[in-house]
């Protein structure tokens, strides 16, 4: 069924005039090393290291791939990117992961619905959000909180960030005291960089904000 709901939106991709299908930015990394549930998906623990940014010009055999973060923020992963409405900007979340592997395991699930995320959450960097200026190729940090995870970062029509982050400080229902799985929920970073506001409040996990064209955000909700 996802096979085929993705050939019939094929179609309305492709006729919106103003997608530029010779020159496109988009991001790589490895698949999900650990992926407990819904709820593990946003850790630095969760990918191999490796991944970028990336400008694909050209089709085919003349395709070109220019790197822009190019090894700049060492090892780690991209975790979700967008391009500023005038073209000038991206902005990423990046999660740093200069141990490879883990020091604890992320085998799942274990004994009891448990895992060492309360452990790996205590010796590793969260992912925080970025800032590119494509001209420049100069990379900015906007968020740096040294505990919550900050990804999947869209661009607002009012020069805001929304954003997914575990910040709640709360965990799903359903999971055990050791699991150490934490909720995502929907933020806004001001246009200034300065200001964190939260915009929704779950028991559950929201995520992947998307701009739609009529302004309104569109997500998921477990």
């Amino acid at each position: 069924l996802w096979i085929e709901a993705r050939r019939a939106n094929r179609a309305r991709v492709f006729e919106k005039a103003n997608l530029n299908f010779d020159e496109l930015l988009l991001y790589n990394r490895y698949a999900l090393h650990y992926k407990p549930n819904v709820c593990g998906v946003h850790t630095s623990w969760s990918y191999k290291p490796g991944g970028d940014v990336v400008v694909v010009s050209g089709l085919e055999q003349h395709r070109h791939v220019t790197s822009l973060i190019n090894n700049r923020l060492g090892a780690g992963h991209v975790h979700g990117i967008d391009l500023s409405f005038d073209k000038e900007k991206v902005v990423f979340s990046w999660a740093p992961q200069p141990e490879w592997p883990p020091r604890f395991s992320t085998q799942w699930p274990r004994k009891g619905n448990d895992c060492f995320a309360f452990e790996l959450r205590n010796t590793t960097t969260p992912p925080h959000l970025y800032e590119m200026d494509i001209a420049s190729g100069s990379i900015t940090q906007v968020t740096d909180h040294n505990f919550w995870s900050d990804v999947e970062p869209v661009y607002c029509p009012d020069g805001t960030i929304a954003f997914t982050s575990d910040r709640s400080a709360h965990s799903p229902s359903c999971d055990g005291k050791m699991n150490d799985l934490t909720d995502h929920n929907l933020y806004s970073l001001s246009a200034d960089r300065k200001r964190i506001r939260r915009l929704t409040n779950q028991k559950d996990v929201d995520m992947h904000p998307h701009l739609l064209d009529n302004g309104l955000i569109a997500y998921l909700r477990w």
